[in-house]
Formats: structure tokens, C-alpha cells, sequence
């Protein structure tokens, strides 16, 4: 070192050959484990074998995930308001029981009774038929006129205003709330989803919708029962326990062409109510759940 120069900084350290990301491309990137080239054969990436360099980037689909997360949320969010509302334990003078009798619905045309049980509802006695067309499809412009006038009279929500909302320009939603007599309180929701990246995409769409029938359904609770179904391309109904007693969830959810279409359906109990029974039949769910599918996916554009 000449007189003068600078002093040397400090000695830097080995930099090693760096090697091709291993894991396909695609909208799952290194954020799942169990692709070749990390860890277990997980996805290779930063501290995980090697400083390899990261996927195409698809975060359309993450977003569109997350927003359904946030209408998962946002559903919670009113069943907790709504049963903290003035009046909510007072509003049945019963002993908390439910009635057992048959269908809600037992005339001719599938009209419910009057003294009916909403939570027995199986849905109108002739099947709705699809009828959209070919694909690809877009968001309905009303998702809350999913559902026939005879379907809301049959869930017990033809008094309530849909509340619509539209995430995104991927997602447009209704949710209905409704108090019952006996002081059960049911929601029901309607979510129609296309691909962000690309809306069109078919391909898309079934990871979209392989992602969310594995692990988006009952997200919050434990699924105890479930079927494929024979609406649209493909579809799944599930039954789901929520954490607290009795409370269940049904669900389906479809895909046609590069829509995804989920419909869910759940019943809380009166808070006086502690017996822990079912407020969904399973037996319900399997005949209710793909009508209702049908005709949501009948309000596809």
C-alpha cells in the first residue's frame, strides 16, 4: 500500500455459483412447500438451499384470494354485530329448541308453508336448469338476484335487502343476514370470482378454484362432511362445524369455464340454545346446496 492511499476495507467474503430456480412457474411460486428445490423438497428461494431467483410473479390470484379472506372476515364481522344488537337474546320466548319436522316447502310447486322451518328448507321440488351459454363469462351486474323470489321466501330471507360488494373488479358478492322467530340467526352469501390476471383464463380459474376447495372452504372451522357435485365444470359441497355449539356452515362452490362461483349457507343457534345439535342437516345441505348453485351460476353474464 502506497503512502497516502486509503486503507483497505474488510475482506469480503466468497460469493458461491448460484443455481436456477427449480420450481415451476406459475401463480404458487415459492409460497407453498413441496415443490422440488427447497427444503423436503419445498420450493427453492432465499435461506432454503441456495439464493435462487424468484418465480414469475402471479400475484393477481393471491389478491384475489385475500380479498376472499377479507368477505370470510367481513361475514364474522356481521354475525358478531348482529347478535350483539338490543333485543338478540330476548327474541325468542321458546326453550331454544328447533323444529324437526319435514322440508320447508311441501306444496306442489316447492313454495314454502307459512309455519315452515327455514333451516329444513331443501329447495323447490324441480331442479333449476343452467342456461348461460358458452364462456368465457363475467361478474353478474346484481349478484344479490341470484336466488328466485321462491328461494328467499325458503330460506327466510325474502323480507332482507342483499348487501352487495364488488372487490377488485374480481369479486362481486350479496350477503343476507335474517333474525329467526326461534332467535337463530342466518346468513347466506353469494361470491362470484374470475381470475385477475387474466378473467378469461380457464386455466386460471381451476387453480383458483383446486386452491379454495382444499383450503379456502371451512377455513373457519372443522368440515364434516363433503361431495362432488354435478354443477358447472366442477363443484364440492361442503358441511362445516364452526367453533362455537351447533353452529354450521354449508357451502358449495362451482366452477364453470374461468368463473368461480361459491354459495354458502350458515345458522346460528340462540344464544340459549346449548345443546349443541346441528342447525344444518347434512342430509339438507346435499339436496339445498347445488340448487342453490344453479341458480347463482344462472345469474353469470
Amino acid at each position: 500500500m502506497s503512502a497516502g492511499s486509503p486503507p483497505p476495507g474488510p475482506p469480503r467474503p466468497p460469493s458461491g455459483p448460484q443455481g436456477p430456480y427449480q420450481g415451476p412457474p406459475g401463480w404458487y411460486g415459492p409460497h407453498l412447500p413441496g415443490g422440488p428445490g427447497g427444503p423436503n423438497g419445498g420450493w427453492g428461494g432465499p435461506g432454503m438451499g441456495g439464493d435462487y431467483p424468484p418465480p414469475p410473479k402471479r400475484t393477481g390470484l393471491w389478491i384475489a384470494l385475500g380479498a376472499g379472506a377479507v368477505l370470510v372476515v367481513l361475514t364474522v364481522v356481521g354475525l358478531v354485530l348482529a347478535v350483539g344488537l338490543p333485543g338478540y337474546d330476548d327474541a325468542s320466548e321458546t326453550d331454544g329448541s328447533r323444529p324437526t319436522g319435514g322440508a320447508h316447502g311441501d306444496g306442489r310447486d316447492g313454495t314454502p308453508e307459512p309455519d315452515g322451518d327455514p333451516a329444513r328448507y331443501t329447495g323447490p321440488d324441480r331442479p333449476t336448469k343452467v342456461e348461460i351459454g358458452a364462456g368465457p363469462y363475467e361478474l353478474p351486474d346484481d349478484p344479490c338476484a341470484a336466488f328466485s323470489p321462491e328461494t328467499l321466501v325458503g330460506l327466510g330471507i325474502d323480507g332482507e335487502k342483499g348487501e352487495p360488494t364488488l372487490t377488485d373488479s374480481t369479486i362481486a358478492s350479496c350477503t343476507w343476514y335474517h333474525l329467526a322467530g326461534d332467535g337463530s340467526f342466518h346468513n347466506v352469501q353469494v361470491d362470484y370470482t374470475v381470475p385477475p390476471d387474466d378473467p378469461t383464463s380457464v386455466a386460471d380459474a381451476e387453480q383458483m378454484y383446486d386452491f379454495h376447495a382444499e383450503k379456502g372452504v371451512g377455513i373457519l372451522g372443522d368440515r364434516v362432511e363433503e361431495e362432488k357435485s354435478d354443477v358447472g365444470d366442477e363443484s364440492v359441497v361442503v358441511l362445516t362445524r364452526m367453533k362455537d355449539d351447533g353452529h354450521h356452515e354449508a357451502t358449495a362452490l362451482v366452477r364453470k369455464d374461468n368463473i368461480m362461483v361459491e354459495v354458502s349457507r350458515g345458522i346460528r343457534p340462540d344464544p340459549s340454545d346449548t345443546s349443541g345439535d346441528p342447525t344444518i342437516e347434512w342430509a339438507d345441505a346435499q339436496k339445498l346446496m347445488p340448487e342453490l348453485a344453479r341458480q347463482a351460476l344462472n345469474n353469470v353474464g
